[in-house]
């Protein structure tokens, strides 16, 4: 039988993530997802628990995802916003978030920044990893 193709090895990461943090994806007040692709940030959502498997287009409805928002997301604009810069695309999400954290990223400034969620995939969804970084 063939794999589920809206589900991938970023699940197992962020599981593993949020057990070593001792946190849950509804913790998260920043998101900071890998998005080489628009599907990536749908099954990402799915896969970390924020809504049921299939059930994305109504949490999208359901949430803003501004940094004025209540679920923030990619607020330096994603890859998807300023172009996928090959390799370095996963540790721009990494310093978005750091950025948050630390009360540094000017306008787009979220408020009350203290969890972020951040994802990387790689070589066709083969490799995965998931951050839950926290303010000092």
């Amino acid at each position: 039988q063939a794999p589920h193709l809206t589900s991938g090895p970023l699940k197992n990461a962020m599981a593993r993530a949020f057990q070593q943090s001792g946190t849950r994806a509804d913790e998260m007040d920043i998101l900071s997802l890998y998005d080489c692709y628009t599907i990536m940030v749908a099954t990402t959502i799915e896969d970390a628990g924020l809504c049921a498997p299939g059930a994305f287009g109504a949490w999208l409805g359901e949430h803003d995802l501004s940094h004025k928002g209540d679920k923030p997301l990619n607020t330096h604009g994603g890859q998807l916003g300023f172009g996928q810069p090959d390799l370095a695309g996963g540790m721009t999400h990494v310093v978005e978030a750091v950025r948050q954290l630390r009360g540094e990223a000017g306008e787009r400034q979220i408020g009350n920044a203290g969890l972020a969620l951040v994802t990387g995939n790689g070589a066709t969804m083969s490799e995965a990893t998931a951050l839950v970084l926290g303010a000092a």
